[in-house]
């Protein structure tokens, strides 16, 4: 855990916290813990109704919500 927590550039006892709120919870739950670089660089892909958007970095969130909207209508 304490080699995790160094590349990842948090304390060990930040990540034991965080194992440890995730051990209270009933089901799992899994993150993948990205350094502040590689985050910036992250993309996501949604699907609605068929079409596939990809989000990269710095997206419009007004325009995202926009376009699926107008998706989800259209899927419905």
């Amino acid at each position: 855990m304490k080699t995790v927590a160094e590349r990842m550039g948090v304390s060990a006892a930040t990540a034991y916290l965080w194992m440890k709120a995730v051990r209270s919870k009933k089901r799992p739950q899994f993150a993948r813990l990205m350094s502040e670089t590689a985050r910036a660089v992250a993309s996501l892909e949604l699907r609605v109704g068929g079409a596939a958007i990809r989000v990269d970095a710095g997206f419009d969130v007004e325009l995202l919500r926009a376009v699926v909207a107008a998706l989800s209508a259209r899927a419905s």
